[in-house]
């Protein structure tokens, strides 16, 4: 829904029956267990203040990472494509268009670049890391928000939901062998000569021989696990039905402990960068565990986070609904700056006005609306609008997903991030009465002249240009 303006959606903003500031919708509301999020309040600093050494734009979003001797892949869909980084230089290099959606991780291996691909027909294409050229495309279905792994001999990867490992010979493109293990097992990695791949049906891992094509045997963890990672002698699963990390030791298989991060909810990644384990989500993007205390150290919270993966001295962490892939220090993001934005502090409502071209003003909140805007140094936010004088008799239901419950006041909050440079910052939604916007992250442009913030776009509707603008000022002024 991100940039559409429906006649229906106009009408609502005029009639502020929609979202507080009724300029550009972010995306559909989100699965429900990706909203509630409560994380680690004690260990928790915004992630905008952390130095991102660069970031680059991918496409509409940003997901799966691959990383080699020289370069780091990162896919991108919305268009369907994999970009190249150069990491010496910190270019963007080349990008590769896919014949499909790129829905099962990326894999570098056997001087190739693996990219399981979903859609009518599912596949997976081989590249030519050096020319981008596709030199086979492989007829065999990869698991949905799966993974593929590579051994010495071998490329894994299930196929289906009913634990359908597959052995893939790279010399051959063939399937070398198919082993079934627990329903519901997406993920793979390969540790010391040892398959290893989470089951998020029976909450449980398998560990399979890589050399003889056996399981081993299977590790209970936390509620449905899905992506996983290798370091400290032992296996980490991020557990997607709690939020949680397992920590199971890679010689006796056995589960140490679950380290709880209050992250649930799909999508995610985790890491080891010889140091610490970093686990990402969508509005937590960085979380760290320090392995010799088994316990959190710092979370980062606010928009961004997916796909993770650790290389060249970097944490390369994609935002998935922004889509782009920052480079990252481990140190930078154990030890945020402390630069404090301008937006910082109370803002009140004084004029909300919608002007289509050639006709008057709209003020869909009245003359004199009231609202309050709260930005805190931490990273979070809290937006109120209310209709002056309110229509305490309106309904207060409707069944337009953009509407506010009550019609004559509107209200949400979440954490921010913005760019004062590009003049924009973004809410990722954690609550509010508005339930299209619920788990979503919201962009807005804005301007500050000293105790002044105007929230300005111009978007088209109907073919009529719009120009929405909010002006505030600090409380107090």
């Amino acid at each position: 829904m991100a940039g559409v303006h429906s006649l229906a959606f106009l009408r609502l903003c005029w009639t502020a029956l929609a979202m507080s500031l009724c300029l550009m919708s972010g995306p559909a509301s989100a699965d429900p267990a990706q909203i509630v999020k409560s994380g680690l309040p004690g260990l928790q600093q915004p992630y905008f203040q952390v130095r991102k050494t660069v970031q680059w734009p991918v496409a509409k979003n940003a997901d799966w990472v691959a990383i080699d001797q020289h370069m780091v892949w990162v896919a991108g869909g919305g268009p369907n494509e994999v970009h190249r980084i150069d990491a010496g230089s910190n270019r963007d290099t080349l990008t590769v268009p896919l014949p499909g959606e790129a829905c099962a991780g990326l894999l570098i291996a056997f001087d190739s670049l693996w990219v399981p691909l979903c859609g009518k027909t599912p596949s997976i294409v081989r590249i030519d890391p050096a020319s981008g050229r596709i030199v086979a495309t492989l007829p065999l279905g990869p698991a949905d928000e799966g993974g593929i792994a590579a051994s010495s001999d071998s490329i894994w990867f299930t196929r289906d939901a009913r634990g359908t490992l597959v052995r893939l010979d790279p010399a051959t493109n063939t399937v070398r062998q198919t082993i079934h293990i627990a329903e519901g097992s997406y993920n793979p990695i390969v540790d010391h000569g040892v398959v290893w791949i989470t089951s998020v049906d029976h909450d449980l891992v398998t560990a399979v021989d890589a050399r003889r094509g056996r399981v081993i045997g299977t590790t209970a963890t936390g509620p449905h696990p899905r992506f996983l990672a290798a370091g400290a002698g032992s296996i980490w699963t991020l557990n997607q039905g709690d939020g949680s990390v397992t920590r199971i030791d890679a010689r006796s298989r056995t589960a140490r402990r679950s380290i709880a991060l209050g992250i649930p909810g799909h999508g995610g990644d985790i890491a080891f960068d010889g140091r610490m384990i970093w686990a990402s989500a969508i509005g937590f993007p960085l979380t760290a565990i320090d392995p010799a205390r088994d316990e959190a150290v710092i979370q980062l919270i606010g928009p961004g986070g997916d796909a993770l993966r650790f290389g060249h001295g970097s944490l390369w962490l994609t935002d998935y609904r922004g889509g782009s892939l920052s480079r990252i220090q481990p140190g930078d993001a154990l030890m945020p700056g402390r630069e404090i934005p301008a937006l910082v502090g109370t803002w009140r409502l004084v004029s909300y006005a919608d002007v289509p071209a050639k006709s008057a003003p709209v003020e869909a909140f009245g003359a004199t609306p009231v609202g309050q805007f709260v930005f805190t140094a931490d990273g979070h936010v809290a937006i109120s609008l209310m209709r002056n004088p309110p229509d305490a008799g309106h309904a207060t239901t409707d069944i337009d997903p953009d509407a506010c419950i009550p019609a004559w006041y509107c209200s949400y909050f979440g954490t921010y991030a913005v760019d004062m440079a590009a003049g924009r910052w973004i809410t990722h939604v954690v609550g509010g009465n508005i339930p299209s916007y619920l788990g979503t992250d919201q962009p807005r442009h804005f301007s500050i002249d000293g105790d002044r913030l105007t929230i300005s776009e111009t978007y088209t509707e109907a073919g009529r240009e719009v120009r929405g603008t909010r002006v505030l000022v600090r409380d107090g002024k």
